[in-house]
């Protein structure tokens, strides 16, 4: 059986489709997690290996609090609804995310949703909330310099991969990025 390598697709345009059919823009957040469910099912079906879904960049924090609680209450509620689905179908969950913006609750949901995937073998279904390009980066960075003050990485051995390996998804490329928004 074929294997598709890695999917990602950058999830946009939630509040427009609400605006633009005269609904609250939570309904369209509500309706992208819905979109996210069969997405789920159906690349888990056709046997991709990795789907990375960016749900919530970081600069997603400068909407109001009001939506950015909202946001977060449903991604709490979603992991907690969806964490035994995806362990039925042997999905493996992977977040990469600065936590630190996340309520305890919700840090705590994600650690135990984790937990409970991580022996599964099959598709990882990796959740950026809370992910930007920039913050990865700098992360990635980090690592590096870590590395090197601890005497793990000398300055000389810094390459791409050294650098590649230091990100959030590593050195697992994208084979197809989608925007689900014109």
């Amino acid at each position: 059986m074929n294997t598709i390598g890695h999917i990602a697709i950058i999830m946009d345009g939630n509040r427009r489709w609400a605006k633009s059919r005269g609904l609250p823009i939570f309904e369209g957040h509500r309706q992208g997690v819905n979109a996210v469910r069969k997405v789920v099912r159906r690349c888990a079906e056709h046997n991709v290996k990795t789907l990375t879904l960016f749900v919530f960049s970081t600069d997603n924090n400068r909407r109001t609090k009001k939506e950015i609680s909202w946001l977060f209450n449903l991604f709490l509620t979603t992991i907690k609804l969806e964490v035994e689905k995806l362990n039925k179908t042997n999905i493996k969950l992977k977040i990469i995310s600065d936590l630190t913006v996340f309520g305890d609750k919700l840090q705590k949901a994600i650690k135990e949703g984790i937990d409970k995937l991580s022996s599964n073998t099959g598709m990882t279904l990796v959740i950026a909330a809370n992910y930007g390009g920039r913050w990865d980066l700098i992360q990635g960075a980090i690592k590096i310099a870590e590395a090197v003050e601890s005497g793990n990485l000398s300055s000389t051995d810094i390459n791409e991969d050294v650098f590649e390996n230091s990100l959030s998804l590593g050195s697992n490329k994208i084979d197809l990025l989608i925007r689900s928004s014109g």
